[in-house]
């Protein structure tokens, strides 16, 4: 862990100093936000469209039924009387322009957060609340503020380090064994508490043979229970302790693609399968290759409605070099991706009927290349 210090704080300091826009948000925003766990809604592009927008973030609040959206102004630029009106204007901009969505394209975020890697001058730092309009849901964070977070949150960029004294955690072998002693026994309630709220609250390290004994508990616990109500507890559980997951234990990650191409998959569980399904690497992906390029090869093929995550993580896995020896049923699966977008935006056109005679074809390829006959001898 980085130790609270002058010498890492003059470090992190002349990095903020040196840090682009772009590196701030890819950096330090992200990670801060996914610490308190938030995930990206959509990173704008700089430019037209902006709307005072750099970053958006979003988290389900199950008390309120809905979502908190958060939208952040990121900045490498000292703030000072000549430019704080600029950075105001943008901060009541980004309020009034409605974050965009597709169920409901007029949700005004909850928050704005103006969040800038450089200092602000006395002036500008008195100045800055009285000029933005919307007071109380507007929130500013500038370099001291972000070395605080920094080193309490532990975010420590490639680029650092090296750089930085730290020192070992030294990991609790009694805790351990209390914590284990939990999971392993029969007391549900003792056991909901734990990973309801000790282990998110105590930050002691466990050891990775324990952190697997909890994976191994969540995915028994959802075995015994796949109801819609009996999934919801196990999935916010890996969810939230989904790096505990130990590598001899990717395997079984292959349990959630299911329930999300399930017929009647889990409503209740819904928010936190498809956090899971992003957080799933394509390393992981590749313990169970072969069943998740037919699982999504069956999915096309059958016209499901689940495809865009299905297809965001099949991009993934070919970008990361782990489809060797599968090509044929890659290639059949991205060509009907391909053909179903070409059919949906040609709707009239002279070549449809060519996209459409193409697609059964490449379906019943498919479908042989899947499902071959039996031979004869």
């Amino acid at each position: 862990m980085i130790i609270d210090n002058s010498f890492n704080r003059d470090k992190i300091r002349s990095y903020l100093e040196n840090i682009s826009e772009d590196n701030l948000i890819d950096e330090i925003i992200i990670l801060l936000f996914s610490k308190n766990g938030y995930y990206v809604y959509r990173k704008n592009i700089h430019g037209p469209g902006e709307h005072g927008k750099d970053i958006i973030f979003y988290r389900r609040v199950s008390l309120f039924r809905d979502d908190e959206f958060i939208v952040v102004q990121a900045k490498a630029e000292k703030c000072t009387a000549g430019n704080i009106s600029k950075f105001a204007a943008q901060i009541n901009r980004a309020h009034k322009v409605p974050v965009g969505g597709k169920a409901n394209s007029n949700i005004l975020p909850n928050y704005v957060m103006f969040i800038n890697s450089k200092i602000h001058s006395n002036d500008a730092d008195f100045e800055m609340h009285y000029l933005t309009e919307v007071k109380v849901n507007t929130k500013i964070l500038t370099q001291d503020h972000l070395i605080d977070l920094i080193i309490e949150y532990q975010i420590v960029p490639n680029i650092l380090g090296s750089e930085l004294e730290s020192y070992t955690k030294q990991q609790d072998d009694s805790y351990d064994d209390k914590v284990r002693n939990i999971i392993l026994g029969e007391d549900n309630k003792a056991i909901n508490k734990l990973l309801d709220h000790d282990l998110q609250v105590d930050s002691r390290e466990l050891s990775d043979d324990l952190k697997g004994t909890i994976i191994n508990y969540i995915f028994k616990k959802w075995d015994e229970d796949n109801s819609w109500s009996g999934t919801v507890k196990p999935m916010g559980w890996l969810n939230y302790y989904f790096d505990f997951i130990q590598p001899y234990q990717y395997n079984k990650l292959f349990r959630v693609f299911e329930e999300y191409v399930a017929r009647y998959p889990s409503r209740y569980a819904a928010h936190d399968t498809f956090q899971v399904l992003n957080k799933i690497s394509p390393e992981q992906i590749n313990a169970f290759k072969e069943k998740f390029l037919g699982l999504v090869a069956r999915q096309v093929k059958d016209n499901s409605d689940t495809n865009h995550i299905l297809r965001k993580k099949l991009n993934e896995l070919i970008k990361s070099g782990y489809t060797q020896n599968t090509e044929k049923i890659v290639s059949l699966t991205i060509r009907i991706f391909e053909l179903r977008d070409s059919i949906l935006s040609s709707e009239g056109d002279e070549n449809l009927e060519g996209l459409r005679t193409e697609y059964r074809e490449k379906i019943i390829e498919l479908d042989k290349l899947l499902y071959p006959e039996p031979s004869d001898n």
